[in-house]
């Protein structure tokens, strides 16, 4: 498949196209993830699920990876950061490791990022919101990005949260939320008290 170089300068790392072009903009290189948006993927590196990122040292997992549109800093890989993309409409946030990377179906600081590497949040106020898919702590992730053989979820899918629209979550409390009271246990897990 296509390859995608990496270099390093200054201790900031740019990835670049086989023809030789910066790639700018979030970026998905593994096929069965969609990075959520569409408004920060440029349109000539949409499409480079499948191509390895860097070689031996230099070597990237497939995932998602944000490279810097801003003029300043211009194709610079992003890494150790919660990110925030703004299209005018809606804010996305993704938690990219150190390697650069979004997490993805992980809570990272009391965060879940979903499937497609968003964080989880409400549109506003509290909401309970079920998880898509299983959810693990970040530490459950090797760091090819598969999961540890004997990892538990923390969350199961179907399973509701109550999140607000900073992506905080409850945890270890009692709550109303539209009249309902919700028990939260210690894994973010919010179920519906009975009345008696």
């Amino acid at each position: 498949g296509r390859g995608i170089g990496v270099n390093t300068f200054r201790g900031k790392s740019y990835f670049f196209e086989r023809e030789g072009r910066m790639i700018t903009g979030l970026i998905c290189t593994y096929p069965a993830l969609d990075p959520g948006t569409d408004a920060f993927t440029e349109d000539e590196f949409a499409d480079l699920e499948g191509c390895t990122i860097g070689k031996k040292g230099s070597l990237r997992y497939p995932g998602i990876y944000y490279l810097s549109q801003k003029d300043s800093d211009l194709g610079e890989l992003r890494t150790n950061e919660l990110l925030k993309l703004s299209d005018g409409y809606e804010e996305n946030y993704y938690y990219l490791d150190s390697k650069g990377r979004a997490y993805i179906n992980a809570v990272v600081k009391d965060n879940i990022f979903g499937p497609d590497g968003r964080r989880l949040q409400s549109d506003s106020g509290w909401e309970v919101i079920e998880v898509e898919e299983d959810i693990y702590e970040r530490n459950d992730y090797k760091r090819d990005g598969t999961l540890d053989d004997n990892a538990e979820p923390l969350l199961r899918a179907g399973e509701s949260v109550i999140v607000n629209s900073s992506g905080k979550l409850k945890k270890h409390t009692k709550a109303r939320v539209d009249g309902v009271t919700y028990e939260v246990g210690n894994n973010y897990v919010a179920a519906p008290v009975e009345k008696d």
